[in-house]
């Protein structure tokens, strides 16, 4: 009995010992195409998995223990059941050659190693049939895969080939159809190169962190199957592979960080940026890590990411964005639909290398919420000097472009619908020249006034509204300007007018027709100095279109703000012709200060003032044709005795001339104490004053006597030859402010037809 149960007991032992092996290693079902079963196989041993023993069939995970080998000869074929795998924790050898390549792919791929699963044509292979060959942080460096093809996998890991913290090589492979990533690498230094990689479900690949290599890879792009890479890596992967199937949802998912190698961005993909991207290091030749953009290249930005070049120290970092006119470069926002503020925009720190250059730009929707003057900027540039070319500046939050200490050049700009500022420049010597500004009635520019002169002469203002100025920091002009009248400037600290430019070695300012200045509290227009350097104002307003100055206040009062000083050093030939100045005196000076100084005013009109109009001590001015009203103290102040004002021929505010109620006509002086106009002082010549508001001139009438005859001619040949005579601007032709031989030649012909 017992030796009979002994038979029974081996009997039923043989039957289970080869049920386990038809599963394990027999055919997978009574199909046409036969082959191995690898069922949860773990390779603790040398392995060679042979193609006269395939096709394999594999069941969960294949294993390939630590400090193992598992090779796979050219032409096996590997097919794989739903989340089965291979996990390398040892040596995958899998060496193809072309036309007898290792194939990793579905159970359910009919085209290699045939029917398998034995249904015929009722299923057909997708993505994510199975899972993924991964590599752990132990698999060994010497791992190859060539000549592989890889298709259908992607089930449950990022990647058809998943690369965690190891290196293996892939070269000459067929990498498709995967459900998310082609390749998944995570600080990996792989070389992977000559590769085709191909309608991923998400992306052909993804690189966080690590150095891998890749070379001469043919990428699929497409619609929905995109790129995701560190940025450090982002210049190889452009340079070195090929982009394929590009379509118009295409794009590169760049993880932000630290440039620190030179690099070219290629235009062939728009980049989705995620964080900010800083360009600093010491590479290449000339130790300046130089991040170079081509034309057609378009990087999106999420909000309060950008681009940083340099920084306040340390490594310098150059960025060359070369567009062109039919392919420019755009930096915008992510967003379909973006707003103004939707990134933070570029900017250029303390170490930016001077040689960088912005050309054929679109900077849009950037100024970022954030922390002034940085985050709320398209373009802000510190303590450097980029070129900024060609480029448009739209949309911009708070301000399109901000400088602190630059020189940068900056030409051929369109700059436009920023929130509060097309331009802020805080010092430095910026060249603008042919740029296009855009004003726009909430919009103003910030400026230090040496700059003003350049911006106004050299570049056009657009879209100028009732709204519409310039804020004008204090200063010292030091070099010759011209003010256009074109945009209200508004002044918040004083500024002199001072230096010895130009080729009569005077600084001069001429401020044109029309224009409008607007001061604030305890500023004014200085010229010249108590010593020093002289300077020479020159306000050349006209009757059609005169020059104000006047408060920065919406409701101002008289003393808002100083006034017009003239000191000691400012020329003779300073003149102002045509000019409101109202609601000045802050600091009980007049509005207009004259020391030691002769500057000529006429035509103008001085009113609002909380102290006197024209406070005169020293100097030979000349003041006619005026209109003085509402003055607290003076019209006119002289405080030097003996010296006679020549104030002649102004209007005083009543037909009966000004108050002059001190008698000092035993002096040679004058006395009207029924003058009902404002105040006079003595030591003024106000007679024959103006028994109404002056009228509009008449072209050649020197002497102011409303008809234009010979004595206005030879007036006019009197100054010519250098008599220092006085004759009325009122005459002057061609309204340069002087009277010359044109205004002779003008006068003459002008009698002669009379």
């Amino acid at each position: 009995m017992v030796e009979l149960l002994n038979r029974r007991f081996c009997g039923v032992f043989l039957v289970l010992f080869f049920l386990s092996l038809l599963f394990a290693v027999i055919e997978v079902q009574a199909g046409d195409d036969r082959g191995q079963i690898l069922n949860n196989v773990t390779y603790s041993s040398d392995t060679t998995l042979s193609r006269a023993g395939g096709p394999y069939t594999v069941i969960g995970m294949l294993t390939v223990d630590l400090d193992v080998i598992l090779t796979i000869e050219s032409g096996t074929i590997l097919k794989f059941q739903q989340n089965a795998g291979i996990m390398v924790n040892g040596v995958l050898m899998a060496v193809g050659s072309q036309g007898n390549e290792v194939v990793f792919t579905s159970y359910k791929n009919d085209q290699y190693g045939g029917d398998t699963n034995g249904d015929g044509s009722a299923t057909s292979p997708a993505a994510g049939d199975w899972n993924s060959i991964t590599f752990s942080p132990t698999a060994g460096g010497n791992t190859l895969l060539s000549h592989c093809i890889i298709d259908y996998a992607g089930s449950q890991t990022l990647g058809a080939l998943s690369i965690e913290t190891s290196s293996p090589t892939i070269e000459n492979c067929t990498i498709r159809w995967s459900s998310i990533f082609g390749i998944f690498l995570r600080f990996s230094s792989s070389h992977i190169s000559s590769n085709t990689i191909s309608d991923s479900g998400d992306r052909s690949f993804s690189i966080v962190d690590g150095s891998p290599e890749f070379i001469n890879n043919s990428i699929s792009v497409g619609d929905s199957s995109q790129l995701s890479v560190d940025v450090e890596f982002l210049g190889e992967l452009l340079s070195r592979n090929i982009l394929t199937n590009i379509g118009p949802d295409s794009c590169i998912w760049v993880n932000g960080g630290v440039v620190s190698h030179d690099a070219t961005w290629k235009g062939d993909v728009p980049l989705r940026i995620l964080n900010s991207i800083t360009v600093q290091g010491t590479d290449g030749s000339d130790a300046v890590t130089t991040l170079t953009i081509g034309e057609g290249s378009e990087l999106r930005f999420y909000k309060n990411d950008g681009i940083t070049v340099g920084g306040s120290s340390g490594d310098p970092g150059s960025l060359k964005a070369l567009g062109t006119s039919a392919m420019p470069i755009h930096f915008t926002s992510i967003k379909p639909s973006p707003a103004p503020g939707a990134w933070k925009g570029i900017e250029f720190l303390d170490t930016a290398d001077d040689g960088s250059i912005l050309r054929f730009c679109n900077i849009v929707y950037a100024g970022g919420s954030g922390i002034l003057p940085h985050n709320m900027t398209a373009l802000y540039i510190e303590k450097s000097s980029p070129t900024i070319e060609n480029c448009i500046i739209h949309w911009s939050s708070f301000c399109g472009i901000s400088l602190r200490f630059s020189s940068s050049h900056i030409s051929s700009c369109v700059i436009s619908d920023s929130g509060t500022r097309s331009l802020d420049i805080m010092r430095g010597s910026p060249e603008f020249t042919d740029n296009s500004i855009s004003v726009g009635d909430s919009v103003a520019l910030h400026m230090n006034v040496e700059l003003l002169g350049e911006l106004l002469s050299d570049n056009i203002f657009t879209n100028i509204g009732t709204g519409s100025h310039i804020v004008v920091d204090g200063g010292v002009i030091s070099h010759d300007a011209i003010w256009k009248g074109s945009v209200p400037l508004v002044i918040t600290g004083r500024i002199a007018v001072q230096g010895v430019d130009g080729n009569d070695n005077i600084t001069t300012l001429t401020i044109e027709e029309g224009s409008e200045l607007r001061f604030g509290s305890n500023s004014g227009l200085v010229v010249g100095g108590s010593s020093g350097n002289p300077g020479l104002l020159k306000a050349l307003g006209t009757s059609a279109m005169p020059i104000h100055f006047t408060s920065s206040e919406l409701s101002p009062v008289p003393g808002a703000w100083d006034g017009i000083i003239f000191r000691n050093t400012a020329d003779d030939e300073s003149l102002l012709n045509y000019c409101t100045v109202e609601y000045a005196g802050n600091g009980g000076i007049g509005t207009i200060s004259i020391e030691s100084s002769s500057p000529h005013i006429t035509d103008s009109i001085i009113r609002h003032s909380s102290s006197n109009g024209i406070l005169v001590n020293g100097g030979a001015p000349i003041i006619t044709n005026c209109s003085l009203t509402e003055i607290s103290l003076d019209g006119i102040r002289n405080v030097q005795p003996g010296n006679i004002i020549n104030a002649e021929s102004n209007w005083w505010g009543d037909a009966s001339g000004p108050l002059d109620a001190s008698d000092d006509t035993a002096n040679g002086g004058f006395y009207n104490p029924d003058g009902l106009g404002v105040a006079v002082s003595d030591y003024v010549d106000y007679k024959p004053w103006l028994s109404m508001i002056p009228k509009p001139p008449k072209k050649g009438d020197l002497n102011n006597d409303g008809v234009v005859s010979l004595v206005d001619a030879v007036l006019g040949l009197q100054v010519v030859v250098g008599f220092n005579l006085y004759v009325s601007l009122r005459g002057d032709v061609n309204g340069d402010g002087q009277i010359g031989l044109e205004e002779v030649i003008f006068i003459t012909n002008k009698v002669v037809e009379d």
